[in-house]
């Protein structure tokens, strides 16, 4: 598993200051920021700061916002952060500010914006020539295009500020681009690049002591290994990470290299090791609440013990992993709510800002429009030409007022509609997402209340998907979805829905259908899929997926009809796999 950006924290920042004014200072923030104090009453108590020590407070104050994921917020200090430096002309200020906004729109998923900013900090630095300030520029500039998925691009920015950091002879600096070169190698599944940069960064972090990024350096070179085919050496480098994350007591860490030592002796089919390491790593995931760790525990213990015949296990951990990836897929949406939110409260406030000066701007001519009016009155000979002009300005005036209006209506419901497009649509395989599928069930429902026609739910999940990732990278997962989502939308009638229900599991809705209908539908879509041929790279994929099929033919709350599918898909995946089960065979 890649290795995590470690995030300054504010006692680090504290303890660079030298006079212990700052120290003070930054103290006095901290309790500030927990306790949501306002900027008036902290700058009352400071009201003696030369402009620069303001601009930073603000700044240092964003941040501390963008660290709490406060966005709005971040990005208000922030701003006037930088207009503060912009009066005092401090360009290394400036270019800060700048960074940080870019972080934030990248955080917001507005990467034009992000990318915008981070150009802009990166024209700055390089004018001042101040090296650290490109380097970490362009680094930036990387994360915003493998945000966007445009691996290419990122590896391009991350090379280049590798470069850079040889000259500066940062070695932590040169560690962690190293690092992000081999994470991309990595997802592009080029094993052997990202084993030759993940090796170089190990040199250097040895070099140096960093016990914490030798052990993410172990982790990182093990997974090139398991992806070269390599269990041997895999197993050496994971041990190796396992040990050092032992002795540095990081928990993740020590859970992150027993989950891919179980993997690995999952797919060498030494059931024994896996499930007891696995249980290991499970342990020590619960104990930091680490539920994207957890859940891959989870489904691959109920695997493991599927393989054992003993069934009854297998449904308990099978059940465990549906509770967690549900609690995640809710806690991704209420974030996504969350980011939502905040993305149309940042463009209101830019709107009104804008309207604001538009509103000065049309002040300043009405006040000109009274003092020429003075002057009419002062000088006669002009009287009737000056009106004249006047009721031609005041009508043209208004003419441009209804313009801005119109087109800021029109824009306003450009954005509204693409808000709601967005809040309906996955936007990795165009499907209903699971709100919009849901709100189609429940119409369904509806409509059952009045005609009393039945209609059937088919939950489908690819099988052993996590092996497509771990052997040829995310981009073949994402273009394996992209093309059993296809598929099925291809090869169901023109009335039925279907939604991507989350992760690689989909959601079929089949109006005006009987249990015998939706097997055979399933078993139709089940055939298909298992001949078809995915193109990825130079690859042909075949993958297989399992349905579980309920009827909702009484009233009654749809989340039961649902949970009949679901759980007549576990029972398919206990079975066997690549089959179709309906929910008449739960009983």
């Amino acid at each position: 598993m890649p290795g995590r950006k470690k995030d300054i924290s504010y006692f680090d920042i504290i303890m660079r200051k030298r006079s212990c004014f700052f120290i003070s200072f930054f103290i006095i923030l901290i309790i500030s920021l927990s306790l949501n104090a306002t900027l008036d009453t902290l700058f009352a108590e400071y009201i003696h700061m030369v402009p620069d020590e303001k601009a930073e407070f603000l700044l240092n104050r964003g941040i501390g916002y963008f660290n709490l994921n406060d966005y709005q917020k971040a990005l208000e200090y922030l701003k006037t952060a930088q207009n503060k430096y912009n009066q005092t002309g401090n360009k290394e200020g400036i270019s800060k500010c700048l960074n940080n906004l870019g972080n934030v729109y990248n955080n917001l998923g507005q990467y034009e914006k992000a990318l915008e900013y981070h150009l802009r900090s990166l024209d700055i630095e390089q004018e001042i020539q101040n090296k650290n300030g490109i380097t970490r520029s362009l680094n930036n500039i990387g994360n915003v295009y493998q945000n966007t998925g445009d691996l290419e691009r990122a590896l391009e920015f991350y090379l280049k500020s590798l470069e850079l950091t040889y000259e500066t002879n940062d070695k932590s600096a040169i560690a962690k681009s190293l690092n992000n070169v081999g994470n991309i190698h990595l997802s592009q599944g080029d094993f052997d690049s990202a084993l030759e940069y993940y090796t170089r960064s190990l040199k250097i972090k040895q070099s140096i002591q960093d016990k914490f990024g030798i052990a993410n350096s172990y982790n990182n070179i093990g997974i090139a290994y398991q992806g070269l085919h390599q269990p041997a050496r895999a197993l050496e480098y994971y041990q190796k990470s396992l040990q050092l994350v032992k002795e540095v007591y990081d928990n993740h860490g020590i859970a992150t290299a027993l989950y891919h030592s179980g993997i690995l002796y999952f797919e060498l089919q030494d059931l024994k090791k896996a499930l007891s390491t696995l249980q290991e790593a499970l342990q020590y995931a619960e104990q930091i609440n680490d539920r994207n760790i957890m859940m891959s525990c989870y489904r691959t213990i109920a695997e493991i013990f599927s393989q054992k015949k003993d069934y009854h296990k297998a449904y308990e951990f099978y059940k465990l992993y549906a509770q967690t990836k549900d609690e995640l897929i809710s806690e991704e949406s209420s974030k996504a709510i969350i980011e939502m939110r905040v993305k149309y409260e940042t463009e209101s406030k830019e709107r009104e800002i804008e309207l604001l000066k538009q509103n000065v701007a049309l002040k300043a001519v009405e006040s000109r429009r009274q003092t020429l009016f003075m002057i009419i009155i002062t000088i006669g000979f002009v009287f009737f030409a000056i009106i004249a002009f006047f009721v031609y300005n005041q009508l043209r005036l208004k003419a441009y007022s209804n313009k801005i209006i119109a087109e800021q209506n029109e824009k306003l419901k450009k954005a509204y509609k693409k808000v709601e497009e967005l809040a309906s649509i996955d936007s990795l395989t165009g499907l209903s997402n699971r709100r919009d599928i849901l709100k189609k069930i429940r119409h369904e429902a509806n409509r059952f209340d009045r005609n009393k026609k039945p209609f059937a739910l088919i939950m489908g999940d690819i099988d052993d998907f996590k092996s497509v990732n771990d052997t040829y990278g995310h981009e073949a997962g994402d273009t394996v979805l992209q093309a059993i989502a296809d598929f099925i939308k291809t090869n169901i009638r023109k009335q039925d829905t279907v939604g991507r229900w989350g992760g690689e599991e989909f959601l079929i809705l089949l109006p005006d259908t009987g249990l015998k209908g939706a097997k055979f539908i399933a078993e139709k879509l089940r055939e298909g899929i298992f001949s078809y041929k995915i193109q990825y790279s130079n690859y042909d994929l075949n993958v297989t997926i399992t349905f579980g099929v309920s009827v909702y033919k009484q009233l009654r709350d749809i989340n039961e009809c649902i949970k009949e599918a679901d759980q007549a898909l576990y029972l398919g995946k206990i079975r066997k796999k690549n089959c179709v089960i309906s929910s008449d065979e739960l009983k």
